[in-house]
């Protein structure tokens, strides 16, 4: 599915070769909020932020995800700076036994994937 936000990084891109990424960064509070609030049967939840990325923790199941932009790499072998800053972070505060990230695209249209996962699913 196509989104204008995905268009005009695609078209920055190939413009200037450069990524604004507050165009979904600027929305990460709101949405990471938004889910929170729409899933509150998670139990336990936590919010947070690092290296100006949105998180969520759940206690019960000792989960953290950090949502990043979507055209990141998410794999743990090819982050961006911020997104291993953000794990830190989450490392830091909460010890989670396992962390996971998802882009803000996938939480924006397809948000039962993180909350599967956080819930104790496999990706």
């Amino acid at each position: 599915m196509l989104d204008w936000r995905l268009a005009l990084d695609v078209l920055d891109l190939a413009k200037d070769g450069v990524l604004e990424e507050q165009r979904w960064l600027g929305e990460s509070e709101q949405l990471v909020k938004n889910f929170v609030q729409g899933n509150l049967a998670l139990g336990q939840v936590q919010r947070f932020e690092g290296a100006g990325l949105h998180g969520v923790f759940v206690a019960d199941t000792n989960r953290a995800v950090v949502f990043g932009h979507p055209l990141w790499r998410m794999a743990a072998s090819a982050r961006v700076p911020s997104l291993v800053e953000a794990f830190e972070e989450a490392q830091r505060r909460f010890q989670p036994a396992s962390m996971q990230a998802f882009d803000l695209f996938t939480l924006a249209r397809n948000p039962g994937a993180p909350l599967s996962w956080l819930t104790g699913g496999e990706l």
